[in-house]
């Protein structure tokens, strides 16, 4: 079993990236199915990246509480990928709307939800996804994520 402490949490808030080295990198690349050198090389970022996309994560290589939720997730036998909740999408952003232009987790989150790459920047691939998921749920078809197309999206 793998300790979702088995990192300091200080740590994973700050993120591990390329350049890193030590034990919290070996533990990482076990997981990731690198050599565990200890040293985050290009490899390494290469084999996150990888991980992040398999598991709906933005692919930004840095090991961050997303990420390190998921890898003890799969290190524990899980698939890695946390159920979408309500409250996966903070309220205040789902009230302002998701739309074009937008990047971040819960772009990829939304993107996972649509089928479109979870790359965790809203484009025009993913807006028009998101129209496409509108249309096929009786929603209006406007291509942004606000209060009833993510009422729809965490009801299914």
């Amino acid at each position: 079993m793998l300790a979702a402490d088995a990192i300091p949490a200080a740590t994973i808030r700050a993120g591990i990236s390329r350049g890193a080295s030590g034990e919290s990198v070996a533990i990482i690349q076990r997981v990731v199915g690198t050599p565990a050198d200890g040293r985050f090389g290009a490899a390494t970022r290469a084999a996150v990246v990888a991980f992040q996309r398999a598991h709906g994560l933005v692919a930004d290589g840095i090991v961050g509480p997303l990420t390190w939720a998921a890898i003890v997730s799969v290190a524990n036998g899980g698939t890695g990928i946390a159920p979408v909740t309500a409250t996966s999408i903070p309220a205040a952003q789902i009230a302002r709307g998701i739309s074009r232009g937008a990047s971040g987790p819960s772009v990829a989150i939304v993107q996972r939800i649509v089928g479109a790459d979870a790359d965790g920047r809203f484009g025009p691939r993913t807006q028009a996804a998101v129209r496409a998921w509108q249309k096929a749920h009786g929603l209006v078809a406007d291509g942004i994520v606000g209060r009833l197309t993510w009422a729809a999206m965490v009801a299914r």
